[in-house]
């Protein structure tokens, strides 16, 4: 059972609307819009994909499709081939 301010969380949808509103975020923030901004700025801060899928409990192959092109260093490898003979 989930608690806050030890009571038990009855609802975790109703829960995160009232943090959303208390917050002064928009309207449609639901928890995937949060897991979303949270695996974008994991792997923006050059975090492994690793580690990111172990965080959000998914796996490494999802992070890297979907969030693999924020990393620093996703093109490095093509920009170094073009300079190879």
């Amino acid at each position: 059972m989930v608690t806050f301010n030890g009571e038990p969380v009855q609802s975790v949808k109703v829960a995160l609307g009232r943090a959303v509103t208390l917050a002064k975020l928009d309207a449609g923030v639901t928890a995937y819009t949060l897991r979303h901004s949270c695996a974008s700025w994991l792997v923006t801060k050059g975090l492994p994909t690793r580690k990111v899928a172990d965080f959000l409990g998914t796996s490494e192959q999802m992070i890297i499709e979907h969030y693999g092109h924020l990393a620093s260093d996703y093109q490095d490898e093509a920009a170094l081939a073009i300079g190879r003979k």
